[in-house]
């Protein structure tokens, strides 16, 4: 008797064991996760994604899904994978915890058998500039908080760069040995660096990465014998292929590459007085008259593309217009192009103004701009940082600094402080100082002296 009640525990041991490793095998895991427990300096625009072994019931695991500190967002299946995109970035410096609870099942019915929770710390957020403006520049980040600043580069000199969108990586140009210069990646992040192009003899400038991470735009420059730079034009380059292509018509000059965030490309043709609007994957092309031939900027949908055009108006005695009477002043208006629409509408309203260098916000709602009156009682050296929206209403003046130009602006990702470049008019010998302002016009703040070029690294 002893030995069968003996037999028959073990049979009972044998079979629930193996009742519980079916039901472990049948049962819904984790697989991975990430941002990756630990990580620290992720982005404040990063997904969080679970992989699970088996399909799930997507409402169960969304309802057991938590983040600390709270944050709203939208969840999407691609098969077993849930991705979460907040809705808000996450605050820059802080810890967030996310944690599943028990309970969520898979489409068999079964639970994932444990809880599970992990951590991972946002970066903060710093600000890239060149420094010194007398010299051999490289680039730099700045830690707002510490005023600390780090060199990226150490090279034989920066020309100038560009953040890419959602990445970690920045691309720039730099001198190379035979007098033209070199484009390179840069992994800010890991301090990785790649050179991307060697353009020998010629002058590489002005990359910038397209929304989809495929291509690389850029101006190139030839130089004849003697060194002089000789017909500028935008090219494409394809990253994976390491293939290159014009843009525009082969004896244009072309200049100012800017991508929309849907994947329109905008650069200025020289010799047509236009901005080509080109879709590189269907070769569409749009022309955009403007004589003003300064740089323009997109909107946060890629619907509008926002652009600075000269105006030759009469000179007002009456008004007191600088030239007097009779001679004409030229007023510089802010345009703005509906690709959609095809229509162009000007956001200035009024002539005997200079409003230049337009910068949309991050979610598209607002415009930076630098404005100067031309009428005698208000006229200033230097043109003003100003904000409106962007129908071109709601102006406000942030800056009120007369003999200082205000120029170079770059959005804060929050959208909530402006970061600026300002030189004195009156002193042109004096360097230029990177400024930083509250989009409300509080707290502007005098951040490095000598350097320029500001661009955010989220």
């Amino acid at each position: 008797m002893e030995l069968r009640r003996v037999v028959i525990v073990g049979v009972v041991i044998v079979v629930l064991t193996a009742a519980g490793i079916t039901f472990w095998q049948l049962s819904p895991q984790v697989e991975s996760f990430s941002p990756a427990d630990g990580t620290r300096d992720v982005r404040p625009t990063s997904q969080v994604k679970l992989t699970f072994s088996l399909a799930m019931q997507p409402e169960t695991v969304e309802a057991r899904l938590t983040f600390q500190p709270s944050r709203e967002g939208e969840y999407s299946w691609e098969g077993n994978t849930l991705t979460f995109t907040p809705l808000q970035p996450w605050s820059a410096g802080e810890q967030v915890t996310v944690s599943l609870a028990r309970g969520a099942r898979s489409t068999l019915g079964l639970a994932v058998p444990r809880a599970l929770a992990w951590s991972f710390t946002i970066a903060q957020v710093r600000l890239a500039y060149l420094w010194p403006a007398d010299g051999s520049a490289e680039i730099y980040a700045l830690d707002l908080l510490t005023h600390e600043s780090e060199q990226l580069t150490n090279t034989a000199g920066v020309v100038d760069f560009s953040v890419a969108p959602d990445s970690t990586t920045l691309f720039y140009s730099a001198a190379n040995d035979l007098g033209g210069s070199e484009l390179w990646s840069l992994d800010y992040a890991s301090g990785e660096g790649a050179l991307v192009l060697d353009c020998g003899r010629d002058l590489c400038s002005s990359p910038q990465l397209s929304p989809d991470g495929g291509q690389l735009a850029y101006e190139r420059t030839p130089t004849a014998s003697g060194g002089q730079a000789t017909h500028m034009q935008v090219w494409l380059l394809q990253l994976e292929r390491g293939e290159t292509m014009l843009v525009g018509q082969p004896d244009h000059q072309t200049r100012a590459p800017a991508w929309s965030p849907t994947g329109w490309l905008a650069v200025y043709d020289m010799d047509a007085q236009a901005f080509l609007l080109v879709d590189p994957a269907t070769d569409e092309t749009i022309e955009a008259p403007n004589q003003a031939g300064e740089a323009g900027n997109w909107s946060s949908d890629g619907r509008l593309f926002v652009f600075p055009e000269l105006y030759a108006v009469d000179a007002l005695t009456s008004a007191g217009v600088l030239g007097g009477s009779g001679q004409a002043v030229l007023s510089s208006h802010l345009l703005a192009y509906n690709l959609l629409s095809g229509q162009v509408e000007d956001l200035t309203f009024f002539d005997y103004l200079e409003d230049t260098s337009p910068t949309f916000s991050p979610d598209g709602e607002l415009l930076a701009f630098a404005r100067k009156y031309l009428d005698e009682q208000r006229w200033t050296l230097g043109r003003q940082l100003w904000l409106m929206s962007a129908l071109g209403t709601d102006l406000r003046m942030l800056t009120d600094s007369p003999d200082y130009e205000h120029t170079a602006f770059a959005w804060h990702p929050d959208g909530g402080r402006i970061a600026y470049v300002r030189f004195n008019e009156a002193a042109i010998i004096d360097p230029p100082e990177l400024w930083v302002i509250n989009a409300d016009g509080s707290g502007a703040l005098r951040m490095m002296i000598g350097a320029y070029s500001p661009q955010w690294l989220p």
